[in-house]
């Protein structure tokens, strides 16, 4: 359960499918701009050049991804890549003579049986007697990111009361019940309690149903447990 919202939810959101257990990720918040952070940097590059498949030996390919090539590099390094980051991959966007749609294939080997192949897998049938043309060339372009470690910290005891802000008495299917509420920077690996309960955040709430119970992981993560599974 992730997101601002998400985890005020996922308890009943759970419980409705049968769903024993919810991770609610350390910075739940903002874990969408976390993977946007680790994940590679993307450049997409072409060129239509419509032309028979049997025209187009590695050489001509060659001098048709030179350029994307050439483009997607220097727009890398300005960016940052240094060359061992950066990666290519060659495509082609192919079809049988007269279709109005493209299998993506890469563009090494025989491309033309592999284009078959693929035709086959997806759609059931193949024609290895019929022409095929290439309409794109297509560069994939990666900067490669270096993840960071994510450490593992050791578990330092389960009573999480010093994590405490206050009591309140919350709502719970009609049911008025004190609920004290949880300051989750201050909860450390391994402390546990039980709902209901509240746990707040710069970037998300927590609600921890009367019948689940959470526990800190080594990584942050609130683990909410269905108390009866």
């Amino acid at each position: 359960a992730f997101g601002g919202a998400g985890p005020m939810h996922a308890c009943d959101l759970a419980r409705g499918m049968s769903i024993p257990n919810v991770i609610v990720p350390d910075n739940a918040g903002a874990l969408s701009a976390l993977g946007l952070l680790l994940a590679d940097v993307a450049k997409d590059f072409s060129q239509t050049v419509l032309v028979g498949a049997e025209r187009l030996p590695p050489e001509r390919l060659d001098s048709l991804f030179a350029p994307l090539e050439g483009r997607a590099v220097e727009i890398l390094r300005g960016e940052g890549f240094a060359p061992e980051r950066i990666g290519l991959a060659r495509l082609l966007d192919m079809r049988y003579v007269g279709q109005s749609y493209e299998v993506t294939v890469p563009a090494s080997g025989d491309f033309a049986k592999t284009f078959h192949d693929e035709h086959f897998r997806l759609y059931g049938h193949s024609n290895a007697s019929r022409p095929a043309e290439v309409v794109n060339v297509r560069l994939a372009a990666r900067g490669k990111i270096e993840p960071p470690e994510f450490v593992r910290r050791e578990e330092t005891g389960e009573d999480p009361g010093k994590a405490i802000l206050e009591k309140k008495t919350a709502v719970f299917d009609g049911s008025r019940l004190e609920t004290p509420v949880y300051y989750r920077p201050m909860l450390t690996p391994g402390n546990r309690f039980a709902g209901p309960a509240i746990v707040v955040e710069t970037s998300a709430t927590t609600v921890v149903s009367p019948d689940f119970e959470a526990k800190v992981d080594g990584y942050g993560n609130l683990i909410l447990r269905l108390a009866s599974a």
